[in-house]
């Protein structure tokens, strides 16, 4: 028997809820569809919680760090500050989803040689969504 392809959809730049993003998700959700969607920290708003903590009961959407500023160079600086970045973000998935970000993306997909040395140092992402 041939198995079926596995296709992830991943959405960047979710900050806080908003009509755009409850008709993508329930779109995805009317036709069982499971999804990703990349969190920018600075961006993320605390009236999101209550939608995502629905979302994620329903379990049919993973949210990952995209990083905290979005900024194009975010994640082409050095090593130090890379860390901070993905801090950052992070403290906003424990702080006001309780999670930890497993998924990072960078945001436009721009990354450098100190992003792997970041990931690896913070320990918490299994998955790198990667250009």
């Amino acid at each position: 028997m041939k198995e079926k392809p596995l296709i992830i959809i991943k959405a960047d730049d979710f900050g806080e809820t908003n009509e755009y993003w409850e008709r993508w998700f329930a779109f995805l959700r009317e036709r069982n569809i499971a999804s990703s969607a990349g969190i920018i920290g600075r961006n993320f708003s605390p009236r999101s919680v209550n939608f995502i903590k629905k979302l994620q009961q329903k379990g049919r959407v993973e949210f990952w760090n995209h990083g905290h500023t979005h900024a194009k160079g975010e994640f082409g600086g050095n090593y130090k500050e890379q860390v901070q970045q993905l801090k950052a973000c992070q403290e906003v998935g424990k702080k006001y989803l309780g999670i930890t970000f497993e998924t990072f993306g960078a945001p436009f997909n721009a990354a450098n040689a100190e992003t792997s040395k970041a990931l690896d140092a913070l320990g918490e992402h299994k998955i790198w969504l990667f250009g």
